[in-house]
């Protein structure tokens, strides 16, 4: 499948690699952060983990957009194309058509719960999917 993509998280990306992936982002980045409302990881974050201190997420009428050190990431609402829950101390993750994916955890920023509340009345419930436990 010349056009698949998978999803990996840092300590698993070799599995891809062994199976003859290629490394690469499919997520464009934009330009900035457009206005609107803004969630911040909280202060010990930023003040221990050098990575949250650029970290920002905004809730916009139309997208979900997160900034980190890759650049400014955006789903659009209406281009959500899946929503994996988080499981315990897991973020969940919205996967956009566009190849981007945003990790939302309760640990990760100040209002998480508001916004993954928001998640659920606007992405419908067909997109929600649990992480699979088995890979094999």
């Amino acid at each position: 499948m010349p056009t698949a993509i998978g999803y990996a998280f840092d300590g698993a990306a070799e599995l891809w690699a062994d199976a003859g992936f290629t490394r690469a982002s499919t997520c464009p980045v934009i330009a900035e952060l457009p206005p609107g409302r803004a969630f911040k990881p909280p202060m010990v974050a930023r003040a221990f983990v050098k990575a949250s201190r650029s970290m920002q997420w905004v809730r916009t009428n139309d997208a979900l957009v997160l900034r980190d050190e890759d650049g400014v990431h955006e789903v659009r609402w209406d281009q959500v194309a899946g929503v994996m829950r988080g499981q315990g101390d897991e973020p969940t993750v919205v996967f956009g058509l566009n190849g981007c994916a945003i990790p939302l955890g309760a640990a990760m920023f100040r209002g998480a719960d508001q916004l993954l509340g928001e998640l659920k009345d606007r992405v419908p419930a067909d997109l929600w999917f649990d992480e699979p436990n088995d890979l094999d």
